[in-house]
């Protein structure tokens, strides 16, 4: 295959990004990375049926053959150990789709003993393979605790950045910017930017990954790692508009600021579950006002 259609299948399949990442990452519409993930099948449909020794080699778009079915009568020698190697890499052995609603956070436990905490109003991908594992983070932030597995690390990818690990317990939060944060608890990570730049983490490190793709780490972290799971944020010298778009996830209504105010900077602590009330006493600690808005019942946060 063309370099970019196999990156952009193999990013697809292996990585699990989405179709939109990709259509950013390589400036291109949506329906053209979709065109060159099912080229890839093609392909790979073309390789199963070589090795299976058929004639008919030309793929048939449309009415693709299952890859079990392939896979399930492939002959000996060769093509056994590439049906095998296949298998291992393309067939998942367990999948779900996590997802929270506002102000509601949930563990789950998975297959093999790790624990996956998801955070309000966030969204997980979670696939098991024989050789890997893979938790593809969608929206939101994600708190794992994983299982040791040397011949199946876990991979974690989230806006196009991704994060290796073995055994370890860590917390992964996509930023409003498009950027990343990585804190470990303990253990070692390694993670790596959107433009290949990579990372290795101990316990007690936290990675900053903006939007311009700069990855910065903090040493010795004194603040507990993700709090959120315990209904606490915590708020270290953050802009208002970032931390009014962490603090959304936990209320049933829209929070909006103001740009005059929205480089203003919070540091301090919120129990999430008072979340407006922690709001309405913000004009004692910052120049501005809090006000309902009646049209749809907003809470507008603007310069005073």
């Amino acid at each position: 295959m063309p370099e970019r259609s196999r990156n952009i299948f193999l990013a697809d399949r292996l990585d699990g990004m989405s179709h939109r990442e990709l259509a950013e990452q390589y400036g291109i519409s949506i329906k053209t990375v979709e065109r060159e993930v099912m080229r890839g099948l093609d392909t790979v449909e073309v390789a199963l049926l070589r090795w299976r020794g058929e004639a008919d080699t030309q793929p048939r778009h449309g009415r693709r053959r299952a890859l079990s079915t392939l896979l399930g009568i492939a002959g000996t020698g060769v093509a056994t150990l590439a049906a095998w190697q296949v298998w291992r890499q393309w067939i998942p052995e367990f999948s779900t789709v996590l997802a929270t609603a506002i102000g509601h956070v949930t563990t789950r436990r998975l297959p093999d003993g790790s624990e996956l905490t998801l955070d309000a109003a966030s969204r997980a991908e979670v696939l098991y393979f024989p050789a890997r594992r893979t938790v593809r983070l969608l929206t939101g932030s994600v708190f794992l605790a994983v299982a040791r597995d040397p011949d199946r690390p876990l991979v974690l990818t989230a806006g196009g950045h991704t994060v290796q690990v073995l055994g370890t317990r860590f917390e992964v939060a996509l930023q409003t910017n498009g950027g990343l944060q990585v804190s470990v608890e303990s253990g070692r990570v390694q993670v790596c930017n959107a433009v290949g730049e990579k990372r290795v983490l101990d316990a007690g490190q936290k990675l900053v990954i903006d939007e311009a793709q700069h990855m910065s780490v903090v040493n010795g972290m004194s603040d507990s790692i993700a709090p959120w799971r315990e209904g606490w944020l915590d708020f270290r010298q953050v802009r208002l508009d970032e931390a009014i778009a962490r603090l959304e996830r936990y209320v049933g209504r829209p929070l909006r600021v103001s740009p005059d105010a929205a480089a203003l900077m919070v540091f301090g602590r919120v129990h999430t579950p008072s979340t407006l009330t922690w709001l309405r006493l913000l004009p004692a600690s910052l120049p501005v006002r809090v006000q309902d808005d009646s049209r749809d019942g907003a809470v507008v946060i603007s310069r005073r």
